[in-house]
């Protein structure tokens, strides 16, 4: 068993949607998955997933002996369960190692444990230095995404290993930050890998239906390389993300332009051509 923990620093930068998103390929990659919500107080892991009309049960209740295993643990799909956090608690009022305890018994069960970590540096996190084995950060493309980040990479730096994912970025003109300048002021963190921004998995994260994203999509690819990056230590050329994020940004204007609209077939033409002249 391999527990994962995700952190952000900055909160808004897509680690929940990241979350799932990991949990889901390794679930129909054959493995057995957990799914944790760490953010007590401010849950939205259930959300994405499309059960929180199930999450009546939840890991602080286990930790308190209300309930059993079966009561908190949600089965999202073969392979991937959901362990949610406490609407009604906060971390301030919680013990974190009753949490601790609920981790060592569930944990043995699966091959990979992945935990939602809250935003910032608080008792959140710390519970999740104590069963993490490794850590993921992830950055969105903003400054203040890159300095929170630092500042998270401080802390964590030399308790497990720790390793960086670009989240949300988008190519070209379009790009309100460089991801290869994000990765490069990152302080010699290693990168997993670039995940360009989606509306799709954003609106289908919303909907909770972030598995019915398009297989064949650049969103699932870049999940799936950055998996495969973090599971067999694989190193990726730049030019490969630089691709991917080219691609979602172009099947972004192809999905605009089959919207019903009042556009002629002409200007559909012209709009396409204007964007492969952009790539040049």
């Amino acid at each position: 068993m391999k527990c994962i923990a995700l952190a952000s620093g900055k909160g808004g930068v897509g680690k929940t949607l990241l979350t799932a998103a990991f949990g889901l390929a390794l679930a129909e990659a054959g493995h057995a998955v957990l799914l944790v919500d760490g953010d007590m107080g401010l849950r939205n892991l259930d959300l994405v997933l499309g059960v929180s009309e199930k999450a009546a049960r939840t890991s602080w209740d286990l930790a308190q002996g209300k309930c059993f295993e079966e009561d908190a643990l949600i089965s999202v799909r073969p392979g991937l369960d959901f362990l949610p956090a406490s609407e009604k608690e906060e971390w301030k009022t919680i013990s974190r190692h009753a949490l601790c305890t609920v981790m060592e018994d569930l944990a043995p069960a699966y091959d990979y444990v992945l935990i939602d970590c809250p935003a910032g540096l608080g008792k959140g996190l710390r519970f999740a230095e104590e069963v993490a084995d490794e850590w993921i950060l992830v950055m969105g493309p903003s400054q203040a995404s890159l300095r929170d980040a630092e500042r998270t990479a401080e802390w964590l730096k030399g308790r497990r290993p720790l390793s960086l994912v670009c989240n949300n970025f988008r190519a070209g003109p379009g790009a309100a930050v460089s991801w290869e300048a994000m990765a490069d002021a990152a302080d010699g963190l290693p990168l997993l890998g670039v995940v360009p921004h989606s509306a799709e998995a954003d609106r289908l994260a919303q909907e909770g239906r972030l598995a019915d994203c398009r297989p064949d999509g650049a969103f699932r690819e870049a999940v799936g390389l950055v998996l495969r990056a973090f599971l067999h230590h694989a190193a990726y050329p730049r030019s490969r993300w630089q691709a991917l994020l080219r691609r979602a940004e172009e099947e972004q204007v192809f999905r605009q332009e089959a919207r019903p609209s009042g556009a002629s077939a002409l200007l559909r033409r012209q709009r396409r051509s204007a964007f492969r002249w952009r790539r040049r």
